[in-house]
């Protein structure tokens, strides 16, 4: 995916919210198959359900969102939602990619 252009295809993104502020997620390439897609999703999704991961995420200051929050969707979603809001200021700033 090329930096600042949304994939049209919400299913090729694999989101996980961590933190309140950020999102960190996992893309795979436009065309990925998608079983591939779903056994990535299910593989993060017990992940962050296992305690030990959780206690360490928590331990660094990480909280893991509530699973409807821990999807391709809403990573989609946080990502479209930031490109709005900040596109028009880097764009009026003048603000390019190097």
């Amino acid at each position: 995916m090329q930096a600042g252009v949304l994939s049209p295809d919400p299913q090729r993104l694999l989101g996980r919210t961590v933190g309140d502020r950020e999102q960190h997620g996992l893309w795979v390439p436009k065309g990925t198959p998608g079983e591939i897609v779903l056994k990535l999703d299910a593989a993060i999704v017990d992940a962050l359900a296992d305690p030990t991961v959780r206690k360490r995420l928590t331990d660094i200051g990480q909280e893991i969102f509530p699973r409807d929050r821990q999807t391709p969707e809403a990573l989609y979603a946080f990502h479209k939602a930031e490109t709005e809001r900040w596109w028009p200021i880097i764009k009026g700033a003048g603000i390019k990619n190097e």
